[in-house]
């Protein structure tokens, strides 16, 4: 049975969580082309959609979505005029705007550099199994965990940081168990940062009365590419 022809959808996603907001445009079935007696791609997809009347008090990103139907859908760009997109609003509102969502206050996270190098929260991990294989080169997603604290809130002071060199990058500079460089922070823990679906929650706002936290303690920071669970972004007292 021949499978149906891959297709083109523009799609409008609320900027904040991703999900669709309104589909603007979805194509006829792009099939018009044969990878084994090629005479072509398909014809071009000009799309052009007026009066949508969507609600604009929260940002929006404009979003191209592909079904490929497994046609090894391959889309090639005009090399004149490329992907263009082009957006105008009209001179006044027809329906009342949706308010912004409340975004309460900047998390103004801390992040650790040395020179060139993002450092991240060195966490234990373990892999408790295997999500998918992807076929044909057998490639696998897997589920990784730990059980290693990682709500932690480090503290800013030069002297809380101290960077020590443990040799040279090798072959693989960001082997995630032989780091060739670690910062050790002090820390304290933070016992109302949570996570939720598998990830931590957002930090919260910075700077943390230090009174309010865990004892101090020690961790280290590690090269964020020689790390897979990764925790760079962290509040501060």
């Amino acid at each position: 049975m021949a499978k149906n022809g891959s297709t083109l959808s523009v799609v409008l996603l609320d900027a904040a969580n991703h999900s669709d907001v309104a589909t603007l445009y979805t194509s006829p079935p792009l099939d018009a082309y044969s990878f084994d007696n090629f005479k072509g791609y398909s014809p071009p997809v000009d799309v052009d959609v007026r009066g949508l009347d969507v609600p604009n008090g929260r940002a929006l990103y404009v979003a191209l979505r592909f079904h490929n139907n497994e046609r090894n859908l391959q889309v090639p760009i005009d090399p004149e005029d490329g992907l263009s997109v082009r957006i105008t609003w009209a001179a006044a509102a027809t329906t009342a705007a949706v308010p912004p969502p409340d975004t309460g206050q900047a998390t103004n996270a801390a992040a650790v550099l040395r020179g060139p190098l993002l450092y991240s929260l060195y966490l234990e991990q373990s892999c408790s199994g295997v999500v998918r294989t992807w076929a044909s080169f057998n490639n696998t997603d897997v589920d990784l965990v730990t059980n290693s604290a990682w709500n932690y809130a480090i503290s800013t002071s030069p002297t809380d940081l101290r960077f020590e060199q443990l040799g040279a990058p090798g072959r693989l500079p960001f082997n995630i168990s032989r780091f060739p460089s670690v910062i050790h922070a002090k820390a304290k823990a933070v016992p109302t940062w949570a996570s939720s679906k598998s990830a931590a929650d957002e930090p919260p706002p910075s700077p943390l009365d230090a009174s309010q936290l865990g004892d101090a303690t020690n961790v280290l920071l590690v090269p964020y590419g020689a790390s897979n669970l990764r925790m760079a972004g962290l509040p501060w007292f």
